[in-house]
């Protein structure tokens, strides 16, 4: 068969089909199983996640495989916390899919991986942490990325030209005083 014959999956559908299979691994399977792929995917394993076989002639079939960046986690990411992060993320990119609203992607032309900008954030005491999803499509294949982004990035900046001033411990003191002496 053709190359142009074959059954190509657009990007709505791909993310369907990976926040479907997330949340039936981690949220609807028993937690032992859960806990394992954790495991795996924790440990800088990619693992065999979904596949998806479609109705033509040659019952062509996409495999889509998972793995987790955590190195710019900020702390102790636990099984727990990952669920966590996870199940936000997938609630904001359902409500967006649902909505049919912009699903801010980022792609890249060189790789075309792209990156699903619509994080699940997380606190742990003082420490936030940021989790996207991203994939990296191949021939009939497709890793899906999950990724930690350091947080800071996200933080607001001053506008161009406004300058901004941290006051240290030392100065906030000599303020204080300042102030009492007045």
């Amino acid at each position: 068969m053709a190359e142009a014959n074959k059954p190509v999956i657009g990007v709505d559908q791909l993310l369907t089909l990976a926040l479907n299979g997330l949340d039936t691994y981690f949220f609807r399977a028993n937690k032992e199983k859960a806990r394992k792929m954790y495991k795996e995917i924790a440990d800088g394993e990619i693992v065999d996640f979904v596949s998806l076989t479609f109705k033509d002639a040659d019952k062509t079939k996409v495999k889509l495989k998972l793995s987790l960046d955590h190195r710019e986690f900020d702390g102790h990411l636990t099984f727990h916390l990952f669920k966590i992060a996870l199940q936000q993320m997938l609630r904001n990119i359902a409500n967006k899919l649902a909505k049919k609203e912009d699903l801010n992607i980022f792609t890249s032309e060189e790789t075309r991986e792209f990156i699903v900008h619509i994080p699940g954030v997380i606190q742990d005491r003082e420490k936030i942490n940021v989790l996207v999803l991203g994939i990296a499509p191949a021939r009939q294949s497709a890793v899906i990325k999950l990724q930690f982004l350091d947080a800071d990035q996200f933080k607001k900046q001053p506008a161009p030209g406004v300058e901004t001033h941290q006051v240290g411990a030392d100065e906030a003191a000599d303020r204080d005083s300042e102030a009492a002496n007045s």
